[in-house]
């Protein structure tokens, strides 16, 4: 997974970058913001029970980053409002 194109935080401008989480026994990343912690919910590997879907480690990572730039990109708008 590439991160290098993650765009800067939507709050304070800070590097963003990919975290790897451990909850519960289950492996999970979000991208954060290395100056103010802002953050992307976490998105969990393993199986969702809701719709029995697989995630694997590079399904829950291009989420997480997808996540960041859509909400990046809302954000610039909504400040140009």
């Amino acid at each position: 997974m590439k991160t290098n194109k993650l765009f800067s935080c939507p709050f304070c401008g800070g590097q963003a970058e990919l975290k790897q989480v451990n909850v519960y026994g289950r492996c999970g990343y979000r991208v954060t913001c290395t100056k103010c912690h802002c953050s992307t919910n976490l998105i969990a590997t393993g199986i969702n029970i809701l719709n029995n879907e697989e995630i694997t480690t590079e399904v829950a990572q291009n989420r997480a980053v997808s996540l960041w730039q859509k909400r990046t990109k809302q954000s610039i708008i909504q400040k140009r409002c």
